[in-house]
């Protein structure tokens, strides 16, 4: 037999065998207190009708811990944002990240009505706004008639986003990582988002694009495009991952960032031309809209501006990636063999192994883990630096723990860039990119 016991406000079903309890505020009969007494039952299974405080969470999540499978909801945007639900009202994300097992989000949406159901043209915009492109579909809807009161619509059904809590999952909540590291990791392992599992709905016919847009809750990406190729680029990028050009105002002598108001570097004294011009302008046949980022060049480069060390050019750029996860170490070689430049990728499984190679062979950039054994991340990075061989040697430190604590110490110890896992292979790729053209012109 299982023990089964819910605390629910109000009670919508009665359940033949279910312990239901009834939360009656006024009688000081609330969420918190009747999971305390149900507790002392010793069940196997709690239904928590919702986490509204802190109270009824901290005692929730302890239930799980102690062995109990414990169900409840919560309203957040989607499962993504339930983590941050959580440790918005107090509880510790090391509790978050080793309690949860699944989120499960839902909508509900409009079911075309069978009855006057017909084929349409949605709008392009809204098909753009979906990303829907796919030219030959069919797409229907709802004409409206006696059976479904001329709305198109009869009958309603569910768009589900099911989140499984991985162990990668778990090490960026307890690592206080945002929504959308938190989604990148779980769409790249194969979990179907709240608009995918929409998409298909309307695709195979039961609800219309216009309901979908209706119910769902689309991301704000900030994209443009690159004022040189014209590819889709986030406003994130350094460098565009397609073409190489340098998507950030930058001072040609210091590589410091400036703004676009600025007439001359406040850190070298460079000046700068009056007219932005974007990079290979020559060969933009787009003209620059006012959203895209502009591209100075100093007037001149002063006499101390430091010159680019140079790479031979036939040499093709060593690129070390240093990690003690096989899998990871081969993923970040696989992505880097799609650069623009052709690289040799060299790998160490730890900080001591790394040090000996780039001793040994030599290296133009380092891909550096912080979480290592016999020497972490930071100690190769700090001892690099005093290194009068390799004080500026390009380094990425790419890590899972990504809280500013690290991120802050990483910069510090003098890495020139910090990224957290997952990564987005564009982002990666233009940063690797980035360095690349900094250092070595490439």
């Amino acid at each position: 037999e299982v023990n089964i016991v819910t605390v629910e406000d109000p009670i919508e079903y009665q359940l033949p065998g279910i312990n239901q309890v009834q939360v009656n505020v006024k009688a000081g009969l609330t969420f918190a207190g009747s999971l305390r007494s149900i507790m002392r039952q010793d069940p196997d299974v709690i239904l928590v009708g919702e986490i509204r405080d802190l109270e009824t969470a901290e005692i929730a999540f302890q239930a799980s811990i102690t062995g109990h499978l414990v169900l409840s909801t919560l309203h957040a945007n989607s499962a993504f944002g339930v983590v941050a639900r959580l440790v918005d009202l107090g509880l510790d994300p090391v509790v978050v990240g080793t309690s949860l097992s699944l989120i499960v989000a839902q909508r509900l949406a409009r079911r075309i009505c069978s009855q006057c159901k017909e084929t349409y043209a949605p709008d392009p915009a809204i098909l753009k706004k979906l990303k829907i492109e796919k030219p030959d579909v069919v797409f229907y809807r709802g004409r409206g008639c006696s059976a479904c009161g001329q709305t198109g619509y009869a009958g309603r059904m569910g768009i589900y986003e099911m989140l499984r809590v991985t162990p990668m999952v778990k090490d960026l909540i307890r690592q206080k990582a945002g929504e959308s590291a938190l989604r990148r990791a779980a769409t790249q392992a194969g979990t179907t988002t709240l608009l995918e599992d929409g998409i298909s709905k309307v695709l195979d016919g039961s609800t219309s694009a216009e309901e979908l847009l209706r119910v769902i809750e689309l991301e704000n990406e900030e994209t443009y495009p690159c004022p040189k190729c014209h590819s889709t680029v986030s406003r994130e990028f350094m460098s565009c991952p397609f073409c190489m050009a340098s998507l950030r105002i930058i001072c040609e002598s210091c590589r410091q960032d400036l703004k676009p108001e600025w007439k001359m570097c406040p850190y070298c004294t460079t000046p700068i031309r009056n007219q932005a011009a974007p990079v290979d302008s020559a060969t933009s046949t787009k003209t620059e809209t006012a959203e895209s980022p502009k591209f100075l060049m100093p007037v001149s480069s002063t006499d101390s501006a430091p010159e680019r060390p140079a790479l031979p050019a036939a040499k093709r750029p060593k690129i070390l990636v240093v990690d003690d996860d096989p899998g990871i170490s081969k993923i970040i070689e696989t992505t880097l063999k799609q650069l623009p430049v052709a690289a040799e990728i060299f790998t160490a499984s730890d900080g001591v192994e790394a040090l000996e190679a780039i001793e040994k062979h030599g290296a133009d950039v380092v891909i550096l883990d912080v979480m290592m054994p016999r020497m972490d991340g930071f100690a190769v990075c700090d001892a690099l630096r005093k290194d009068i061989r390799t004080a500026f040697l390009p380094i990425l430190m790419l890590t899972a723990n990504g809280d500013q604590a690290n991120r802050t110490k990483g910069y510090l110890v003098g890495t020139d860039d910090y990224m957290s896992k997952p990564f987005e292979v564009a982002d990666f790729l233009a940063r690797v990119s980035r360095l690349l053209r900094r250092t070595y012109g490439l």
